[in-house]
């Protein structure tokens, strides 16, 4: 049997071309090593008890190892069909002795190098049932596989899918998420530009058409992007970290420069600010706000502290503790 023939003995699947596809959508082809999957493939190849071991993706006109135990190299060609075959197979698909197989007799990996014998290979079978590829193992010499083999092999070609599956629904969320780390990208870099401007937003009686508060805002205008809005500022601040510089930055907008308003004969309302929980939670945040607002009590302008429900929903006691900052100068739990 020569190369060409070796090729039309693969079974030709008549979705080849949906499969393909669902392949592709793994993102997983010629990527890098990843322990996770050398460690299947080891696994197998000590559960057969054979030298070499795979998990092979059939791609087209190439078999593609993304785990490779007892071989160097990263493909084949697929007239090499072994696992072509495999993917056909509802179960394990086993070669007990290559050279008595008339479909392998003359494959270039039984007459040559790794002069291949023995084969046995568990299709990879994805959530929408297209076979993928195998884990398979392989050996120099004919042999066969016992029950309790079979069965191993097919419950590790399970957790190797699993773990394709995982993948790329990691792959589908960093692909979604590429405009938040953008945005928490900006972020770092305003800090260090210092572009954030603080800006005074009313809050307005609609009955009185009299303005009854402030909010304080601290926009900004990364490269020319426009002004971020506070929905995406907050659902990307989280990933800003812990940094000083970032919780100094709140901390000067919860101060407001409220005393410096105030010589200027300005008698703002109650001002709202607007507190992250990585601000919140975080040991220096009293100390701070006493720091901006003056320690000698200049500031008699109320301050709200505004938080978010998701606040609340970690380390309840803390926020309540970190919240009831003086009880004795009437600043207790439950007086608002």
């Amino acid at each position: 049997m020569n190369t060409t023939n070796a090729v039309r003995d693969v079974p030709v699947s008549p979705t080849e071309f949906d499969r393909l596809v669902t392949l592709q959508s793994y993102d997983i082809l010629d990527t890098p090593a990843e322990e996770v999957f050398d460690e299947f493939a080891r696994l197998a190849a000590s559960i057969v008890g054979t030298p070499i071991a795979l998990v092979s993706l059939v791609d087209g006109n190439r078999q593609w190892f993304k785990a490779k135990v007892g071989l160097t190299a990263s493909e084949t060609l697929a007239t090499s069909p072994f696992c072509a075959h495999a993917i056909g197979s509802a179960d394990v698909f086993v070669i007990p002795d290559a050279l008595k197989d008339e479909r392998f007799v003359d494959n270039p990996l039984v007459t040559g190098g790794p002069m291949i014998r023995f084969y046995a290979g568990a299709p990879l079978m994805s959530s929408d049932g297209k076979a993928l590829g195998t884990l398979c193992v392989i050996d120099y010499i004919p042999r066969d596989i016992t029950a309790e083999q079979r069965a191993a092999l097919q419950i590790l070609s399970r957790h190797v899918m699993a773990q394709l599956e995982l993948r790329r629904r990691l792959v589908v969320i960093t692909r979604g998420d590429v405009s938040r780390q953008q945005t928490i990208g900006a972020l770092r870099g305003a800090v260090e530009a210092g572009e954030f401007i603080l800006h005074y937003q009313p809050k307005v009686d609609i009955r009185s058409g009299r303005i009854v508060g402030l909010e304080a805002l601290a926009p900004l205008e990364p490269g020319g992007r426009g002004l971020i809005s506070p929905a995406e500022f907050r659902a990307a601040s989280g990933g800003v970290g812990t940094d000083s510089r970032c919780r100094r930055l709140g901390a000067a907008s919860i101060g407001c420069r409220l005393p410096g308003l105030q010589k200027r004969g300005l008698n703002p309302p109650p001002i709202a600010v607007n507190v992250s929980p990585l601000q919140i939670r975080h040991p220096d945040f009293v100390p701070l706000l006493q720091q901006v607002l003056g320690a000698d009590g200049e500031s008699r302008t109320p301050l709200d502290i505004e938080i978010t429900e998701g606040v609340l929903m970690e380390k309840t006691d803390e926020v309540i503790q970190t919240l009831c900052l003086d009880p004795a100068n009437g600043c207790a739990c439950g007086d608002r």
